[in-house]
């Protein structure tokens, strides 16, 4: 099968939302909404956001189905394995919740005064 034939589903919550600088990245791409996902803090990292791991906290963005094509330039982008690890992940859609949804995750040390609380959200520079 053609790699790029193949689709998956991605929660995005800062450059490459609508209106933001590296959204020509999803160009080819379907927006399947706007999302929120529970158990991550959104943090201000000075010219793009990060997220991380923090109960009781609620991050927003957008959901896209891509391909995998897409899905390695997102990688290469987000320094995965790196700035960022990409893992799987719940996204609330409307009424859905969708499961298997990618979304990138900030591995760098953040500092608290710089979370975005969720009536700030979703994040824009």
């Amino acid at each position: 099968m053609d790699q790029s034939s193949m689709e998956v589903q991605v929660f995005v919550y800062g450059t490459l939302m609508q209106r933001q600088s590296n959204h020509h990245y999803l160009s080819n791409s379907q927006r399947l909404g706007e999302g929120i996902v529970q158990g991550y803090q959104l943090y201000h990292l000075g010219a793009y956001p990060g997220m991380v791991p923090s109960a009781g906290s609620e991050v927003k963005g957008e959901v896209y189905r891509i391909n995998e094509t897409t899905l390695a330039q997102l990688d290469e982008l987000e320094d995965e394995g790196g700035e960022y690890r990409r893992v799987k992940m719940a996204v609330r859609v409307a009424a859905d919740t969708l499961e298997e949804v990618y979304g990138y995750v900030y591995q760098l040390p953040v500092d608290e005064k710089s979370a975005v609380p969720l009536r700030q959200q979703p994040w824009s520079l």
